[in-house]
């Protein structure tokens, strides 16, 4: 079988939890014997005006290829929620199936590429699969957090409460007006309503996502026909260094890992352990991509009781080499609404107690909160008191550790180079899809010659108009 992905970023390029299950899928898919080929196409932050597609080769564990394209838009700002579709994406995207004849398309986002993805493998008769990976489809800044408060969310997309939230977010678009921003929503949600319609199957990475998603779209997804395909773990390699339980402080330290910003609440474990009796016996391990330069910068102004280390970046496969992995206990603070939240299952991986926000798809998993403790969602005071407690009484801590053996036996474990083949969920998901074939030519829209210059001028006029505007008008200033 031989599957195209489409994915908004790629590693090495981007390795958030979207592209590194992406990227799990196609190396475990890809084989040296030929049965299945795997090619990706991905969007990428290079882009811009002048931006040229680039062409890599990546090595998979058994002994295949994936071929990935990075495919850059060249207008201005094309991850803003009024730029998501691209006439000249979907035309490059067609043109790719023409070229690869794969068997089936596999859609994994629409952002930085444009949201018309599956109807562009539909009108190549290839039938495709969506998997859900966040809110996207029915939120404009795709993690359905307020920007103003950091609050979740509860309203389906609509044309009076999505503008404002997103027009908070730089940049402004003072040349929009408000009935421009009414209509840019409502064709933004019909366009991703119909690519969830002409999905052969649907997939998502928890049921609890999958019933929220369902709930956003207005009908347009029927969360019991959508299929649960967590992502997987990657099995510790023998040589890797295990941390052995450390000792009880001080030092205490907590670890966060992944992305560092205010949407993953950083903030909130700096607060939590500011507010502390003594912060001074605390060190934070902190690793991954930073929302912004300077953002621990500022948060240690803000708290400058708090100590910590910044490991940067690093390689999610050899994540158990890591120092930053050898910490009394993990704390994920996040304010988004996780659709599974990989470093749960990292650090349960690594053998680390969590402190975890409460949030459904975290509870889908840990029902029993073996090795795990939540707290609400948001509450720098209730990660205070956890973390105070494991401070004040270290045998609360110990015993945690030790029931992390029992969630670590239930993790679904990633292709490795002695498995014998890809996921078989996954694979059986690109066989039914396949199987379904594709949808009925009656379904698609038509396609006007017209249609198209009409969208690439509106994309023109919107870079020209931006052109216009001072830093400060578009708050960047």
């Amino acid at each position: 079988m031989k599957v195209l992905f489409l994915v908004h970023g790629y590693p090495p390029e981007l390795s958030g939890g979207t592209e590194r299950h992406v990227q799990q899928l196609a190396e475990s898919l890809a084989s040296a014997d030929g049965a299945h080929e795997v090619v990706v196409c991905a969007g990428t932050l290079h882009g811009g005006p002048g931006a040229e597609e680039s062409r890599e080769e990546h090595a998979a564990p058994r002994g295949g290829t994936v071929r990935v394209l990075r495919l850059p838009r060249t207008d201005l700002y094309y991850d803003h929620w009024q730029k998501s579709s691209s006439p000249a994406i979907h035309a490059r995207v067609r043109e790719l199936i023409r070229a690869e004849r794969p068997d089936v398309v596999s859609v994994h986002h629409w952002t930085r590429l444009s949201r018309d993805l599956v109807l562009a493998a539909a009108r190549e008769g290839v039938p495709a699969t969506v998997h859900l990976h966040d809110h996207w489809t029915s939120c404009p800044i795709a993690f359905r957090v307020k920007p103003t408060d950091g609050s979740f969310c509860e309203s389906p997309a609509n044309g009076m409460v999505c503008p404002p939230c997103a027009g908070a977010l730089p940049p402004f678009t003072p040349w929009v007006r408000a009935e421009e921003h009414f209509i840019a929503l409502a064709e933004r949600q019909a366009d991703l309503q119909r690519e969830l319609k002409l999905a052969r199957t649907v997939s998502a990475p928890s049921r609890a996502h999958a019933d929220a998603v369902a709930r956003f779209m207005d009908g347009a997804l029927e969360a019991s026909e959508v299929r649960i395909l967590p992502p997987r773990v990657a099995a510790r390699a023998t040589t890797a260094v295990t941390a052995e339980p450390l000792a009880a402080g001080p030092p205490w330290t907590f670890a966060q890992w992944g992305g560092l910003s205010r949407l993953k609440g950083t903030d909130l474990l700096f607060e939590a352990v500011a507010g502390l009796r003594d912060p001074s016996v605390v060190r934070l391990e902190l690793a991954g991509s930073l929302e912004r330069p300077g953002f621990l910068d500022d948060l240690h102004a803000r708290f400058p009781a708090v100590s910590y280390t910044n490991h940067g970046p690093y390689d999610a496969a050899a994540l158990h080499e890591r120092a930053f992995v050898s910490a009394h206990a993990a704390v994920i603070p996040t304010r988004a609404r996780e659709s599974y939240g990989l470093t749960f299952d990292e650090a349960l991986d690594a053998g680390l107690p969590c402190a975890v926000v409460d949030a459904p798809a975290f509870r889908e998993r840990a029902a029993d909160g073996v090795g795990v403790r939540f707290f609400e969602r948001g509450s720098a005071s209730e990660l205070r008191d956890m973390l105070q407690s494991w401070i004040d009484d270290p045998a609360r801590l110990g015993a945690l550790r030790a029931d992390v053996e029992r969630a670590r036996a239930s993790l679904p474990r990633a292709a490795t180079p002695s498995c014998d083949g890809p996921d078989p969920d996954f694979l059986r998901l690109l066989e039914d899809t396949f199987a379904l074939g594709r949808p009925d030519p009656a379904s698609l829209p038509p396609e006007d010659w017209f249609s198209d210059r009409i969208k690439q001028h509106a994309l023109e006029e919107w870079d020209r108009r931006l052109s216009q505007c001072s830093a400060a008008e578009l708050g960047l200033g």
